[in-house]
């Protein structure tokens, strides 16, 4: 006779799917593995999470194996050596259709961290904050979402090794929001030396107020989820001339899954590694792209594109 379920186990399968949070694990890294983020700019990292540094801040991101038992890699970030800059975000957005799920409630948020060898924090210290709003969802980074509340702001003390935290919110989410982000805040002091840095990973957002173990999913399915919003791939992709008339050669691609929006034609980026023709990218949807070139010399050879559909 098969042993029952204790109380942990079914909670997880009557909820199923816990964590709100997209790549928490930092599997996904469609960008790169160490990624140059500029002051007073936001740039994406690791799938799902960008950086926004303060003016003199320039910082560095990092998909790296140092990581908490059960974790195959954690990000890493750094203020990079010499920058005299004192903030860095690191966030990641939610969508107002996975915001839904959680009004009403209280949230909690877990994470594991450790500090560099250097850090300049004060007290080692970075601050988790969970904004929430109730207008377009997007990103937080620098500018407060409309009639802006925060439901966690608070330091945590990191030390050089790892430990986990874990952090409920005294008051639920709003019924009325459809904005909300987790935003790490790092205060740095000084001049950046060498390893000014922290290391984070197993990110998690979930409606309640126990903090129950990371959700670990593949990494198909962790891309999957990270390709609705950001798509890279290079490669002898296909030709452009499925579709030929005169002077005129085009072709669809299908973006592996769809996209949680139809990408502005500049945030579609196509690479040829032949054809001679002046580049043409049109009928952009969720789901595809036709692309091509016109007056090409040679058939046109699609070898990397790129498709960008972030909050």
């Amino acid at each position: 006779m098969a042993k029952p379920l204790d109380l942990a186990q079914r909670g997880h399968v009557v909820h199923g799917r816990r964590n709100l949070i997209i790549n928490g694990a930092m599997q996904v890294a469609q960008r790169g593995t160490s990624i140059a983020c500029p002051a007073s700019a936001i740039t994406y990292t690791m799938d799902r999470f960008f950086a926004r540094p303060n003016g003199s801040t320039a910082t560095t991101v990092s998909q790296v194996t140092d990581a908490p038992d059960g974790f195959q890699y954690s990000a890493r970030v750094t203020r990079d050596s010499g920058q005299t800059g004192t903030l860095t975000r690191f966030e990641t957005p939610l969508e107002t259709r996975d915001i839904i799920k959680l009004r009403g409630q209280k949230v909690t948020v877990s994470f594991y961290a450790k500090a560099g060898s250097n850090l300049s924090t004060s007290s080692g210290a970075i601050s988790l904050i969970l904004f929430q709003g109730n207008g377009t969802e997007g990103a937080r980074a620098i500018t407060a979402y409309t009639n802006e509340t925060t439901l966690i702001n608070s330091p945590k003390t990191l030390t050089t090794s790892w430990q986990r935290f874990t952090h409920t919110t005294t008051n639920a989410v709003a019924s009325d929001t459809t904005q909300l982000a987790i935003q790490f805040q790092a205060l740095w002091s000084g001049t950046a030396g060498a390893n000014d840095e922290y290391f984070i990973t197993g990110i998690q957002l979930e409606a309640g107020e126990t903090a129950t173990p990371f959700e670990h999913r593949s990494y198909g399915e962790e891309l999957a989820l990270c390709q609705r919003y950001y798509f890279k791939k290079s490669g002898m992709l296909c030709y452009a001339n499925s579709t030929r008339t005169s002077n005129v050669d085009r072709s669809v691609f299908f973006w592996p899954v769809t996209m949680r929006a139809a990408p502005d034609s500049s945030d579609v980026s196509l690479t040829f590694s032949a054809g001679g023709g002046s580049d043409v990218k049109e009928g952009i949807t969720d789901t595809s792209c036709t692309f091509g070139q016109n007056n090409p010399s040679a058939a046109p050879v699609l070898s990397a594109i790129e498709a960008s559909a972030e909050l």
